[in-house]
């Protein structure tokens, strides 16, 4: 209401002063044709439509990659056994002397004689010893006890002959003469000892 009415006290001056009044002015800025006649409002310009955005489609994530797999920790190697330390080497031992070997088992056989003498006196020596009462040629012939190593028929032999007459080899003994059997306990042990060693010299050829 404000505009029109300055503009007509404009016109009514210019009049005055003989001066064409000037065309109205637009009153919408930089309005061009088919603009709205004064004093009524300009119609909204139409809004041309804009031109449509092709959407960029999106690039594609690059795929994450996996992680590596972290290798499993190798074991951890078990300790070499110790080896075993060397065993000192001995050397061999020395091959008896079989000299020295015999005269062992002569001492042996002589030791146990000495212990069983004294049961063999006591039961044997009245027939078996020169001079003895009971002795006769036939008796000594068989068996002499007065010396050692003992003499007679019988010498070579006299291991097994004494385990048969005294019942060491289970048969029924028959000495000494008048008791056979008489000989026991530890007088038996005794001359069976001496008869043990008497056949372990006589079987490594010391007699």
């Amino acid at each position: 209401m404000i505009r029109p009415l300055v503009t007509v006290l404009w016109i009514a001056v210019l009049g005055g002063c003989g001066s064409t009044p000037p065309k109205a002015a637009d009153p919408v800025a930089g309005a061009g044709e088919g603009s709205a006649p004064a004093g009524q409002p300009a119609s909204p310009a139409p809004i041309e439509p804009s031109t449509p955005v092709e959407p960029v489609p999106a690039e594609p994530a690059a795929p994450v990659e996996p992680a590596a797999a972290t290798e499993p920790a190798k074991p951890a190697e078990p300790a070499k056994p110790a080896e075993p330390a060397t065993p000192a080497r001995h050397p061999p031992p020395a091959k008896p002397d079989p000299v020295r070997a015999k005269a062992d088992l002569l001492a042996a056989e002589t030791r146990a004689w000495d212990a069983a003498k004294p049961v063999l006196q006591k039961y044997c020596a009245n027939c078996h010893t020169k001079g003895a009462r009971g002795a006769t040629k036939k008796k000594l012939d068989h068996f002499d006890m007065s010396s050692y190593p003992v003499t007679g028929h019988h010498a070579a032999t006299i291991g097994a002959t004494m385990r048969d007459v005294m019942g060491l080899s289970g048969k029924k003994p028959t000495m000494p003469f008048g008791k056979p059997g008489a000989v026991e306990g530890d007088d038996l042990a005794a001359v069976k000892a001496w008869i043990v060693a008497w056949e372990a010299a006589g079987k490594a050829g010391a007699h």
